[in-house]
């Protein structure tokens, strides 16, 4: 089996890569160029609402610190370009008809079209904290999670910044995954629109990067997850670009594997909280005057009103970990108040083994906790969720995470 490493990269191709291809990216050319187009108008969408938000302006440094509406740019920056040159590749005829380059253009965009395909959901940055320290669920918990969805994308409130030195499986990272080996042949680089994948690796790696945000998916007969993962990445700005995009960073996709993946824990924790914690539904529409997207329609998005529901997440889809509710499912196992004050903070979730009474086909219960083990009741392990102290006094002070290199966490 191959070594583990700190992101778990993508290098060969292999069945569980190709059935995650077929079960995502049409086989049909003109059903596959149809989805394309489709990544690209719901990327342009996107960049639109970025554009409405000061924050996402050239010139100024990307945020590290994010709100629901900010998963239109976290979505659209990796993906827009990338949708474009698939979709020009995609477009003669000729080019369709050869099976080896069409493979070749349905494997590049297996990441960037997931990102569109997962519904997303937005963790807080005190959550992103309060999951980051979570403990390991157990492996046979892990399996019988159930996703909400056939593929789910996480988006971080709070950047967890890549250790210095990086790992070394990103200096010697070479594609997701063999190229050459998948056509048998070299393919040239001006025709290669996986190299953006290549390049967002090798940028964290030479100026410092962070994870922003990763996709699951289900695993078979959507019981437990599947193998595979999308890691969203951003490299640190870059001097050698004009102004006023010196100050941008730069930022990507990329494929790996949770069974090579250092960071599996943090990643089975946040599958389970997908499966267990309270969500709130999306945020309705923005509140746009005139046909939805036209010109008029878009300059009314710059009104007070129309701007609080963006930072919200309207227009994106995503859900929002539900605060109110976690903390009164909380303080019914609080006991006794103690009388401290605490500032606003995440307390993290973690594992425990409790007793279960036992319950009939019909799901009532028959069994006694107090009765004979075996019986009347058995241990299990459950979940108990971040808890969030005293939400209403304000976010707190998140901790921006800096992620171990490959020799620490090893």
């Amino acid at each position: 089996m191959p070594e583990k490493s700190a992101l778990g990269l993508y290098r060969d191709i292999d069945d569980s890569f190709y059935g995650l291809l077929n079960r995502f990216v049409p086989v049909d050319p003109a059903r596959f160029h149809r989805e394309l187009e489709r990544l690209v108008s719901l990327a342009s969408h996107d960049s639109v609402l970025m554009s409405l938000d000061e924050r996402w302006a050239p010139g100024k440094p990307d945020p590290d610190l994010y709100k629901p509406g900010d998963i239109s740019a976290l979505r659209s920056i990796p993906t827009l370009s990338s949708a474009l040159s698939l979709v020009s590749l995609g477009k003669p005829v000729p080019m369709v008809e050869e099976r080896e380059r069409f493979t070749f253009i349905r494997v590049n965009s297996l990441p960037v079209l997931l990102i569109y395909m997962a519904k997303p959901y937005f963790l807080p940055a005190e959550a992103v904290d309060a999951v980051a320290r979570t403990d390991a669920p157990p492996p046979e918990m892990v399996s019988e999670v159930r996703l909400p969805f056939d593929a789910v994308l996480v988006v971080f409130g709070a950047d967890m910044r890549l250790s210095n030195p990086l790992w070394p499986d990103m200096k010697d990272f070479t594609g997701p995954p063999s190229f050459a080996n998948l056509l048998n042949a070299d393919v040239p680089k001006d025709l290669d629109p996986g190299s953006w994948q290549k390049n967002i690796v090798h940028a964290a790696y030479d100026r410092g990067g962070t994870l922003n945000g990763v996709v699951l998916m289900a695993g078979p007969n959507g019981r437990g997850l599947a193998d595979e993962i999308v890691w969203l990445l951003s490299a640190e700005p870059s001097s050698e670009r004009p102004t006023p995009y010196d100050l941008d960073r730069q930022r990507g996709c990329v494929i790996a594997k949770r069974s090579l993946c250092l960071m599996a824990p943090f990643v089975d924790a946040l599958a389970v909280m997908l499966d267990a914690a309270a969500w709130l539904p999306p945020a309705p529409e923005p509140p746009g005057i005139g046909s939805p997207w036209s010109e008029r329609w878009v300059r009314s998005l710059r009104r007070a009103k129309a701007q609080r529901a963006l930072e919200r997440g309207a227009g994106t889809g995503a859900r929002v970990i539900d605060m109110r509710r976690t903390r009164a499912e909380a303080a019914k196992h609080a006991g006794a108040p103690t009388g401290r004050t605490l500032a606003p903070h995440a307390r993290r979730g973690h594992f425990r083994r409790a007793r279960v009474a036992v319950r009939d086909a019909s799901g009532h219960i028959v069994g006694n906790v107090h009765g004979a083990q075996g019986k009347d009741w058995s241990y299990r392990t459950v979940w108990v969720p971040p808890v969030f102290i005293h939400p209403e006094d304000g976010p707190g002070r998140p901790q921006v995470w800096r992620l171990p290199g490959a020799h620490e966490a090893s």
